[in-house]
């Protein structure tokens, strides 16, 4: 699957390639515009898209795909090379369109899969299951944007809000937070779970306000310019508390007496250096080579009858 997801990688890069040579020197035949939309698609679904699905099920369910899940995914790839062979050719038309709406079906119900998954850690699954809100809300976008063709508004404000709000939903939204989710996760228990919880709360807040921000183009009123700065305050605070929700279990290690005695040891035989271990009046039973980042004082090593022992997750 990661094959196939890193395939997609570096098509997406050489389609992007390909525009830049297209500005320079157009080729009879190859319409930039639809070029445009097969590379946005194959970067958004074939590549990113296919790496969150790999590692949604390698980090959340805790067990080796199963065979609907290797169906869905038979789906999903269905989906992205119908599109990267009608884009090309048709732009936004009928059979881009219909294999779009099928890969955000299959794309749905794997939000409900991943949803409903039990391998997600207490501090993780705030972060996951906003992610996979967003993945499913960032639809709707796309999904107005056929009855506002047929209404020929395609030139108006709205048509083009449609498409910001689909983008929103999904940078910030959706790979946001299944990235946060997935950080969470690897950390376990070095994260301090209502640290991280308020971390959620307050950019999932900031997520919904900070959509203001993509209509000042429009010159809105000024109540819509205070709720796209409280957004970005909100984002900011959640900034903090991520940073905090992981730093608390550091200190916390980092305080207990015995570490600080362990610290001030090393801290005498020189960090990352050769540090000695033993009684006073004793040789050193022991030489161990402290690693860059798990040295005593952390909390990561201990010593066991005057030997040091391997780093410990604690």
């Amino acid at each position: 699957m990661w094959r196939v997801a890193l395939g997609y990688f570096a098509l997406a890069a050489v389609l992007g390639a390909l525009l830049r040579f297209l500005t320079l020197h157009p080729v009879p035949g190859l319409h930039a515009g639809h070029l445009l939309h097969t590379h946005s698609h194959i970067a958004f679904l074939g590549w990113v898209f296919n790496a969150c699905f790999v590692l949604g099920l390698t980090a959340f369910p805790g067990q080796r795909p199963g065979k609907q899940w290797r169906r869905l995914w038979v789906v999903l790839q269905v989906g992205v090379i119908g599109m990267l062979v009608s884009y090309p050719i048709q732009g936004y038309g009928p059979i881009s369109i219909a294999f779009s709406t099928l890969h955000m079906g299959a794309s749905a119900v794997f939000a409900w899969w991943l949803w409903r998954a039990t391998g997600a850690s207490t501090a993780a699954r705030p972060h996951l299951r906003v992610a996979l809100a967003a993945l499913v809300l960032s639809g709707l976008g796309p999904l107005a944007l056929g009855p506002l063709a047929a209404l020929d508004l395609r030139d108006s404000p709205g048509y083009t809000l449609a498409i910001y709000f689909y983008l929103h939903a999904h940078y910030n939204g959706w790979f946001v937070f299944f990235l946060q989710a997935i950080a969470v996760q690897a950390a376990g228990k070095a994260v301090d779970r209502k640290k991280a919880l308020r971390a959620a709360q307050w950019l999932a807040a900031g997520l919904v306000l900070t959509f203001a921000q993509s209509t000042l183009w429009l010159d809105p009123p000024s109540w819509v310019r205070l709720l796209a700065g409280i957004g970005g305050g909100l984002a900011g605070a959640s900034v903090v508390a991520g940073a905090e929700a992981f730093a608390i279990r550091h200190r916390t290690l980092a305080g207990r007496p015995r570490d600080r005695q362990l610290g001030a040891q090393t801290r005498a035989a020189g960090l990352g250096g050769t540090a000695r271990f033993g009684n006073a009046g004793e040789p050193p039973l022991h030489r161990h080579r402290l690693p860059a980042l798990d040295f005593p004082g952390t909390g990561n090593s201990r010593l066991v009858g005057g030997r040091a022992s391997p780093p410990v997750v604690a």
